[in-house]
């Protein structure tokens, strides 16, 4: 295990520490947390709003972290499909007979005045 000073006090600390115990400096940048729950937070949010799921999947990916990179990969994977899905349903809805009907009736009534 390597040790390194502390940049602030020249307190001698092991490599793996995050911030410095004597003067609280940090020593090196903290990785992004990959419990469940955030995981679970981040998949949610590249479904459900899948622009957003972008920053949280390329937050992951380039995280020197195996598991950080995993779950960047599988967010920025429910992203793409979210958007592709998405998209489907929008063309979908536009060629519907609902849609059409609609567009008619808002024609009539601009027609009339409204």
């Amino acid at each position: 295990m390597e040790q390194k000073k502390c940049p602030s006090c020249s307190w001698v600390n092991s490599d793996t520490f995050n911030f410095c115990p004597n003067c609280g400096k940090r020593l090196k940048k903290v990785p992004p947390s990959t419990s469940i729950s955030i995981q679970l937070g981040i998949y949610l949010i590249s479904l459900l709003f899948p622009p957003w799921g972008l920053v949280s999947a390329f937050k992951y990916l380039f995280q020197k972290e195996e598991k950080a990179k995993v779950v960047g990969m599988v967010a920025l994977i429910l992203t793409i499909a979210s958007l592709g899905f998405s998209m489907w349903l929008a063309t979908q809805l536009l060629a519907s007979p609902f849609f059409n009907q609609m567009m008619t009736q808002v024609d009539q009534l601009q027609r009339i005045g409204y």
